[in-house]
């Protein structure tokens, strides 16, 4: 910190927080953008640590009994980055570091103007062409991810707004799937015009199929007449109702009763016919799925507030926006999110029945294995009996 200038609390100018002691020192802890101070003096990290990091993060992931995860944007500028991430995600698969199914989106920020044959109608990607669905089932490229905004205005908007819309037309053309972090309703409004617009234009020969909807990320603030469009265009809504107890006494003090009506709807979404994906943000928030699963029922703020009862859900529409849903959202439901022949042999053995438990207890049920193709990714009973938990992957 002394050698990048960091000597208190202000040198944030702003941006993020720098964390102090009780002198007013500061601590090493580093939030939101006051990373950025860092991230160059520390440097790209190295593909073997970013292997081991995964190694770690995803053998976390298989004991909360999660099968397939979502990175939300690698090439993302965060403390960790490296130009070659997806080289990382490839040696924790070839080394067994790699514990659970790997969806990677990729961040807008890496796209580039390309010179395609005009019938392809490809404007800009990344290189070779590479989109959406490159991989295989254990380890695949997946959607577009872009950011937009937070909850607010147009003043809010992460970039031009003009600029926001190309790259969303332009994505969507190509034949990426596109998620957007969209999380007030004027940045809604903003994903649903361009994407609009690109269903206007000539497609390209391999554009997005409808096995792969476009998702909104967040999706905090939507008003009645974007339900109908969400639902017309068939997107879906990745939903983090673990916001709820973590963040919702803040968002009730900074809102009024309008968007707080049409605040992280989850039940009018459905009604409607929009799928609804579990989702937690992480590390934003709490990522285990059944923590999820009771906030998407109970809805409850730390203070015990409850946050928009009529968009509560019961646990089985709860536990199926983390399986069905979940699986639609990354194009795998012909698949994958459900236990029925044919479909990956990807399931949970849980220490009790979440629909039959109160309501308050369904996060504290524990995991006691989780099978990837039939596999243990992770099984309670290995872990007391000190044996190592199978490689996963495949061979180097």
């Amino acid at each position: 910190l002394a050698e990048v200038g960091i000597t208190s609390a202000d040198a944030s100018g702003g941006r993020g927080r720098i964390g102090v002691d009780a002198t007013g020192q500061p601590d090493g802890v580093l939030e939101e953008s006051a990373m950025d101070l860092v991230k160059e003096h520390r440097g790209p990290s190295s593909i073997d640590d970013l292997a081991t990091t995964i190694g770690t993060a995803t053998a976390i992931y298989a004991a909360e009994g999660i099968t397939t995860f979502v990175d939300a944007g690698i090439g993302s500028p965060g403390i960790d980055h490296s130009p070659v991430e997806l080289a990382a995600y490839q040696l924790a698969r070839e080394t067994g570091r790699l514990h659970a199914r790997g969806q990677l989106m990729v961040h807008d920020a890496v796209f580039h103007s390309l010179r395609a044959h005009p019938d392809d109608a490809i404007a800009a990607g990344i290189d070779l062409g590479i989109r959406t669905g490159f991989g295989d089932g254990w380890l695949e490229i997946g959607a577009m991810k872009i950011w937009i905004d937070g909850l607010g205005t147009t003043a809010d908007f992460e970039d031009d707004p003009e600029i926001l819309r190309r790259s969303i037309v332009a994505g969507a053309r190509a034949g990426w799937q596109v998620a957007a972090h969209a999380m007030g309703d004027v940045a809604l409004d903003l994903l649903l015009d361009a994407l609009d617009e690109a269903a206007a234009a000539r497609p390209n020969p391999g554009c997005t199929p409808a096995a792969r909807p476009h998702r909104v990320e967040h999706g905090a603030l939507i008003r009645p007449d974007q339900i109908t469009r969400l639902a017309d265009k068939g997107l879906v809504v990745a939903h983090q109702a673990a916001f709820l107890p973590a963040f919702g006494d803040l968002i009730l003090s900074i809102t009024d009763e309008t968007q707080q009506a049409n605040g992280f709807r989850c039940a009018s979404l459905l009604d409607a016919g929009i799928t609804v994906a579990g989702s937690s943000d992480r590390p934003v928030a709490l990522g285990a799925p059944l923590t999820g699963v009771q906030a998407m029922v109970e809805r409850t703020t730390e203070s015990g507030v409850v946050f928009g009862a009529d968009e509560a859900v019961d646990v089985s529409t709860a536990v199926a926006a983390y399986t069905r849903g979940g699986a639609i959202s990354a194009g795998r439901s012909d698949h994958s999110g459900a236990l029925q022949p044919g479909f990956d042999a990807d399931l949970v053995v849980l220490a009790d029945d979440p629909t039959t438990v109160p309501a308050n207890q369904i996060g504290s049920i524990e995991v006691l294995a989780t099978l990837i193709d039939g596999v243990p990714a992770h099984d309670r009973a290995d872990l007391l009996d000190g044996a190592s938990p199978p490689r996963r992957g495949c061979a180097p």
